[in-house]
């Protein structure tokens, strides 16, 4: 395949046409530095085969940070920290580049402690604080900050840098012309809203010399009202490789956030979830490379070894950029290659652990729904059996087919048990819904993990307390899942009501599209809807909080409710289910007054229940038990995968 060859970039040679691309981990110390953790998670990648890695939005100053754990690059201090990064990423096979970056009207007063400044007095988004538009001084002193922080990776041992030119940073708010409104020399045409991004990238080829490699990531459309489209972005492109780039990056963003809210026509995240397409900016990578004469990456959602493979026999992109495919299996590129025969553990763009419980949530380090390892490389993978015990898994989920894998692959007896036909658990319900096929790549990942490590799977096995203790394991470990509330309300019985789960799941008999209510307006309320609005049916979401999607982050949130108003779906928050009745239901209102909705079924979608009783049972006979997933408490994928995972290596 011609992803795995080599590529030269700027006098560096890459053994492969794979790029790992700077995505925040929130693993740097407080004060910026380069901790052990950030150092095993890279080398982990590196070890896995990558070609490069572009290390993650590393702070030019103070005031330009994003996040709270940012790593930084604008002091000498720092080069030490980053030089032993470096060497453990050569070591391990990979080229290193540093990506630059400043947040400019984007960093949070509770980062920096000082007022955002940007190339004009443009909020990111209405109601939010006005930047303080920048001075040519303050201009001055940004360009002196990207150039030393450059000086400072080049003594560090980086193979190049990144000047991060796109999502609405400090560069990509100078390019664009929604957020640059100024009216001197850094202001006004295409050309002179390039003037920044192109004296710091000519201060780092005049400084480090033309032969140390600059790649500059830049927005090829930030789908934006008033934002950069292709046709400036173009413009952009020429410029930048007149200048000396060595590289581009190409990707698609939301520039002032602006393509995030309710009334955006565009629908782009710079972090694309399942509802998205794969290679979803690739056009824009294709459109540049038709341009100009350096290396091109196309980027966003890329976790199909076969997809990269195509965009480069297209001729769309030069090299491929693949980042949550990474964090999902740091041995992508071996693994697609055949160099590490074990299965791939693929993305399922859930952007559960990536983003919303990192970036957007507290800060303390990105996780993973398919790779509880992440950030915890250094830790020990768990001890080899010197003494296998034998050990019964119930249930078939993620949870307990990731627990018995791992403790069959650490040489003990392992017996796995789910009374259904197949193994999957919930996650056969929820990849039914529309875009929501992939989640069924971590089933086909657990199961070849299984098949290989010889644990015994039974299936339509319905074990009881009773068995379990005659057949006495050394331990249990009960991953039973969770059942579908049915909340006790008038009507429930002469009504036809089901829940979500007998939808997706086939087992509720629902005949031809007609009216439905779905009640509940969380993931899987939303998602069921938009099943049913595919096959025809007239759907009206209730949900009683103040808003649909609750439960989700905010960039899921929006895709969701984006498709729900393509589909037709009606959605009514604040409205509490008060009745059923054979045609219709009844509600609360918010104010107190009630409301008849038509509805020939009712699908409830209020939230599941954890399905204990058998490791309740097992604790009444004295047997060794352990409780993990949803039979614990119902959650995400990401909490019960990282229980098992650390139960199994404790064990």
């Amino acid at each position: 395949m011609e992803i795995f060859t080599p590529i030269d970039f700027g006098g560096v040679t890459l053994k492969n046409r794979i790029v790992m691309p700077a995505m925040a981990t929130n693993f740097g110390n407080p004060d910026g530095s380069v901790t052990e953790r950030l150092i095993g998670y890279y080398a982990a990648r590196a070890a896995g085969g990558v070609g490069l890695i572009v290390i993650e939005f590393t702070a030019v100053s103070f005031e330009g940070r994003f996040t709270q754990n940012q790593i930084r690059m604008d002091n000498d201090c720092f080069i030490g920290g980053h030089g032993e990064l470096v060497e453990a990423i050569h070591r391990a096979g990979a080229r290193a580049v540093l990506q630059l970056h400043h947040s400019g009207r984007r960093a949070p007063l509770a980062i920096t402690f000082t007022h955002a400044m940007g190339p004009s007095a443009v909020p990111v988004f209405p109601g939010f604080p006005v930047p303080r538009p920048m001075t040519i001084g303050d201009i001055g002193k940004i360009r002196g900050d990207f150039v030393s922080a450059a000086v400072r990776a080049a003594k560090a041992g980086y193979d190049g840098v990144e000047i991060h030119a796109a999502h609405g940073y400090l560069l990509a708010q100078f390019l664009s012309p929604e957020s640059n409104r100024r009216e001197d020399e850094y202001g006004g045409s295409p050309e002179k809203r390039a003037k920044l991004p192109l004296e710091i990238l000519q201060g780092i080829k005049d400084s480090l010399g033309p032969d140390f490699p600059v790649i500059v990531k830049m927005s090829g459309d930030e789908y934006t009202p008033g934002g950069i489209e292709i046709e400036e972005a173009l413009i952009h492109a020429r410029l930048f490789e007149e200048a000396g780039a060595d590289m581009l990056c190409v990707s698609g963003s939301a520039g002032s956030m602006m393509a995030l809210s309710p009334n955006a026509p565009g629908r782009r995240s710079t972090s694309p979830p399942v509802y998205v397409e794969q290679a979803c900016f690739a056009h824009l990578a294709a459109a540049v490379k038709t341009i100009v004469s350096i290396p091109v990456m196309a980027i966003g959602r890329i976790n199909d070894p076969s997809v990269a493979e195509r965009l480069i026999e297209e001729g769309a992109a030069d090299v491929i950029a693949v980042g949550r495919g990474h964090i999902a299996d740091p041995a992508f590129v071996n693994k697609s290659s055949g160099k590490n025969p074990d299965p791939l553990c693929r993305c399922i763009g859930c952007l559960q652990g990536c983003i919303e419980r990192s970036v957007q949530a507290s800060n303390t380090g990105i996780t993973c729904a398919v790779n509880p390892r992440v950030g915890r490389e250094l830790e020990a993978e768990g001890l080899s059996a010197s003494s296998p015990k034998r050990f019964f898994v119930l249930g078939g989920g993620p949870s307990g087919m990731h627990a018995a894998a791992i403790l069959a692959e650490r040489g003990h007896r392992v017996d796995l048990y789910e009374k259904r036909n197949c193994l999957g658990g919930n996650v056969l319900t929820a990849s039914k819904p529309p875009h929501k096929a992939e989640t069924m790549y971590l089933i086909d990942y657990l199961v070849e993990r299984l098949k290989r490590s010889e644990a015994k799977i039974h299936l339509n096995a319905d074990m009881t307390a009773e068995t379990i203790k005659e057949e006495q394991p050394d331990a249990v470990i009960v991953c039973c899942g969770s059942k579908p509330r049915r909340p006790s309300l008038p009507g429930m019985e002469s009504a036809m009501v089901v829940t979500a789960d007998d939808v997706l799941s086939g087992t509720a008999n629902i005949g031809k599209p007609r009216r439905v209510a779905v009640v509940g307006g969380g993931l899987v309320g939303c998602e069921t809807a938009l099943y049913l609005a595919e096959r025809g049916w007239r759907v009206t979401v209730l949900e009683m909080l103040e808003d649909i999607g609750i439960d989700v982050g905010p960039i899921v949130k929006h895709y969701l409710r984006k498709e729900l108003e393509e589909a037709g779906v009606t959605i009514r928050p604040k409205t509490c289910i008060a009745e059923f009745r054979k045609d219709s239901v009844v509600c609360r209102l918010d104010e107190g007054e009630t409301e008849l909705f038509d509805a020939d079924i009712a699908v409830l979608a209020v939230g599941y229940s954890s399905d204990d009783g058998l490791f309740r049972s097992l604790q009444e006979y004295g047997v060794d038990a352990y409780i993990v997933g949803d039979a614990r408490s119902p959650r995400k994928i990401l909490d019960a995968m990282r229980e098992s995972d650390t139960l199994a290596r404790n064990l």
